[in-house]
């Protein structure tokens, strides 16, 4: 995508949702799906729009960057791409993805009874269709597309006022007519909509950081701006610096995952995952610093976005995951290989 048709959509998006509130997921669903943009990444075949992931990822920064919020992630990067691989179509509506583990026992006549609770789970009182996923003796999965209704949503949020709910299941029963082989399993879709929170990421730092120049430039202190005051130019370059650096991480994450490279090339987008978790914190703090009191008011828009990048850096290293994936692959490369891929060189 040419730097042009990037700031074509960028504009579009943002335009488009300049004026939803940003606590209405439902209304800026509701604007992308008129534009198309709700399932982009997804074959058309499926349901999907076409397009790219790289496409996607802009969708994502550019409604990050203006703090809405619709179920982007679930639907497309987590759900959607689910069922597509499993070749199965998307349903036109907002879904969810929710991992059983070891909530399904199995019946003699193959059929599988959910009881039991799964915290955590992001759109899901949105979702009007869930993916619940059963893991596999061996790779990949089974998956079952149902209808929210068949199961107890008990809405809560993070501390951004984002959607992050808890699904309970009652004696659920899955027949084995509504199971489907999947190719992947729940990590892998955990580690896309990982890179998809990180896209996410990139458009709320570069607010944090439009504010914050904007904050330091037209500030006034001891007769004159805050901005020539070179301690805080330090705190400027150092938030900039970090912003960048997620542009870096989130650009070279999509990158690999839309090659569908095997689990060698994965190995960058583990490695982008967990540098970024530093990058999301230091953008978050030096904007808070910039700001002073009024950055943590209601009233000012800076909170939209570093609460958020709170949860995502809280998510991106929940259980500590991508981090332990990291350490576990290190010992197989060559101090060189491993050297140039971490620094993501």
């Amino acid at each position: 995508m040419s730097a042009a048709e990037y700031a074509v959509l960028t504009q579009t998006v943002e335009g488009a949702l300049a004026d939803v509130p940003a606590t209405d997921p439902r209304a800026a669903w509701d604007v992308l799906e008129s534009l198309g943009m709700t399932r982009v990444g997804i074959p058309e075949d499926r349901g999907g729009s076409g397009g790219s992931w790289q496409e996607a990822a802009i969708i994502l920064r550019a409604m990050a960057a203006v703090s809405a919020d619709a179920p982007l992630v679930e639907t497309s990067w987590g759900a959607g791409w689910l069922l597509a691989a499993a070749g199965l179509d998307v349903p036109a509506e907002p879904l969810s993805v929710v991992p059983l583990d070891a909530l399904a026992s199995r019946r003699s006549d193959g059929a599988y009874v959910v009881t039991g609770r799964v915290d955590g789970i992001g759109a899901a009182a949105l979702a009007r269709g869930l993916v619940v996923m059963l893991p596999q003796d061996g790779p990949g999965s089974m998956i079952a597309l149902i209808d929210a209704g068949r199961v107890q949503v008990v809405p809560g949020e993070t501390i951004a006022g984002t959607s992050r709910d808890a699904v309970e299941f009652h004696d659920l029963v899955l027949s084995p007519a509504e199971l489907t082989p999947a190719p992947v399993s729940y990590r892998d879709v955990a580690l896309r909509m990982s890179v998809a929170m990180l896209a996410q990421a990139v458009g709320a730092a570069d607010r944090a950081e439009r504010l914050s120049i904007e904050y330091v430039t037209t500030r006034v202190q001891f007769g004159r701006a805050l901005s020539k005051f070179q301690a805080v130019q330090h705190r400027v370059a150092r938030l900039a610096a970090a912003a960048r650096f997620l542009h870096t991480a989130s650009t070279t994450a999509v990158d690999v995952l839309s090659r569908d490279e095997d689990d060698s090339s994965a190995f960058l987008v583990v490695v982008s995952l967990v540098a970024a978790h530093e990058a999301i914190g230091e953008v978050a703090a030096q904007a808070h610093q910039l700001h002073g009191a009024i950055g943590f008011t209601q009233e000012h828009a800076l909170h939209r976005s570093t609460t958020r990048l709170w949860t995502w850096r809280q998510e991106l290293s929940d259980g500590r995951r991508w981090i332990t994936e990291l350490a576990d692959a290190l010992p197989g490369r060559a101090p060189a290989d491993a050297w140039a891929q971490i620094s993501l060189d």
